[in-house]
């Protein structure tokens, strides 16, 4: 096994008793959420992240062993190991909004595509929030999501990306 030892899991969100886990490397990742109860009581989880840096671990994809090959095999990154669930009674696209709002605010503007992409992928997540989805908005949307990255000196624009783009996805 390529991750050896022992992860500090932190869960929160949408489990009926959010926590910290130390676990083996490799516990699957359902072997966790379950150390958390499980879902709430009628509901069923949906996602998880691990922070805001990552894509989204879609529900089909729980069964993933907690290591940082296997997370990105999954398409995803173990990162900290800080995970927050979502369940189905949450709109995913104002997930992706809040999550997009948080790295627009955090970008630090010395690259115009990352800060202007970011605000602008925000601005019209809330469109679609807020039932203004037109073509317009959907391929100004898909055409910043491309370019958010463009001339970036750090990742913030590519964490943007792929959160956003992991959770239109999904």
């Amino acid at each position: 096994q390529q991750s050896p030892g022992t992860v500090i899991a932190t869960v929160v969100g949408d489990v009926a008793r959010p926590g910290v886990h130390e676990v083996e490397m490799g516990t699957p990742f359902s072997a966790l959420v379950d150390l958390c109860g499980g879902p709430l009581p009628g509901r069923t989880l949906r996602a998880a992240f691990s922070g805001v840096s990552n894509a989204v671990l879609p529900a089909a994809k729980f069964d993933t062993p907690l290591t940082y090959e296997d997370f990105a095999a999954a398409g995803s990154g173990l990162g900290a190991a800080g995970f927050v669930l979502y369940d189905d009674s949450v709109n995913m696209t104002l997930v992706a909004y809040e999550l997009s709002r948080f790295l627009a605010i955090e970008s630090c503007g010395q690259c115009p595509p990352c800060k202007q992409g970011s605000l602008s992928i925000t601005t019209d997540l809330a469109d679609i929030i807020n039932g203004e989805a037109s073509d317009e908005v959907l391929s100004r949307l898909a055409g910043t999501l491309r370019t958010v990255t463009d001339a970036n000196r750090c990742f913030l624009g590519s964490e943007e990306q792929a959160v956003v783009s992991s959770v239109l996805r999904e």
